[in-house]
């Protein structure tokens, strides 16, 4: 994959309470230059880490029903995999192939990262992986058949898309993987 470097937290936070119809909320979260999604507070001091911050907002706003996931098992696969991000994609140079080969391997039998509907673990994700994907070869995204499908479906929605580029996939294989190493 190619150059990588730190992603900054405080516009994919900013673009996320945006996507999720939740400006009116920006004033409540302390998003200085150089905050990290793990140290971001409410201004009140009561919550720390954007994931929490997130949740909470979103059930505030009364958006968690379909969001924060419809059921207990889904609402702590979306709090698994919003601390995955948090952990494993933040940081690009944490991004390595076993970690995508895992989220690959995670969504074989889904569509979303917490099931078959989006929910707030799907536009975080997106968010982190895009510098990635926008450094990937069509060679490397085959590799990622179901990560890349996924990424597909998220990125047309274009209000979460936002100013970046829509990324292009190779949709007929132009070689055998099998026979790569010849």
């Amino acid at each position: 994959m190619g150059a990588v470097g730190k992603l900054d937290d405080v516009e994919v936070m900013k673009r996320l309470l945006k996507y999720f119809g939740l400006t009116d909320c920006l004033n409540l979260v302390n998003l200085s230059k150089g905050t990290s999604m793990k140290d971001v507070k409410l201004k009140t001091g009561d919550l720390q880490g954007f994931n929490y911050i997130l949740i909470e907002l979103v059930n505030t706003k009364g958006l968690g029903l379909n969001l924060s996931g419809r059921s207990a098992e889904q609402r702590a696969l979306v709090q698994q995999w919003l601390q995955y991000n948090i952990l494993h994609l933040t940081d690009k140079t944490s991004i390595t192939e076993y970690v995508l080969k895992e989220m690959d391997s995670y969504l074989v039998p889904c569509t979303f990262f917490a099931g078959h509907n989006l929910t707030l673990a799907d536009p975080v994700i997106y968010l982190s992986l895009y510098p990635v994907f926008l450094d990937m070869s069509f060679q490397e995204k085959e590799k990622y058949h179901n990560l890349s499908r996924w990424f597909r479906l998220i990125q047309e929605d274009s209000e979460l898309r936002g100013k970046n580029k829509k990324i292009a996939f190779q949709s007929i294989p132009l070689y055998n993987s099998t026979n790569l190493s010849h």
